[in-house]
């Protein structure tokens, strides 16, 4: 998950870099893995609930935001575009159009979004058998 990567990354440069930083920002263009992630961890499967408490021991929750994925730098290396693009990509070298901009610009920080509750990472109900025999 890169979300994970992200974080571990975060935990890593802060502590080895020699300047104060006071704000932090992450930005993920899923809105599963940004409901993951604000959410609580204990209503998944084991590899998701790990991969969340570890995103959320390394970072603040409330520092993760939503980005479009058109807008996502990253999501060019997903589309497999050519390095010869990404030089000429605006996203790639400078990030999107709205991010040096006033955060209220910012794209919504928590976009509507329900998980059914028949997604295969949710726990499922525990189910038990009595047996009562005299």
């Amino acid at each position: 998950m890169g979300a994970v990567m992200r974080a571990r990354l975060t935990k890593y440069v802060l502590q080895t870099i020699n300047c104060s930083i006071s704000q932090t920002f992450h930005w993920t263009d899923s809105t599963i893995v940004l409901h993951w992630i604000k959410g609580d961890p204990n209503r998944w499967k084991p590899f998701v609930c790990n991969q969340v408490i570890e995103i959320q021991d390394k970072t603040e929750s409330s520092t993760w935001n939503y980005c479009p994925g058109e807008e996502n730098p990253a999501g060019l290396l997903t589309r497999g575009e050519r390095s010869v693009k990404l030089r000429e990509s605006k996203v790639w070298l400078h990030g999107p159009d709205w991010l040096p901009g006033d955060r209220r610009d910012w794209p919504v920080e928590y976009p509507e979004f329900e998980i059914k509750e028949s997604s295969e990472e949710r726990k499922g109900g525990r189910k038990g058998k009595i047996l009562h025999t005299s």
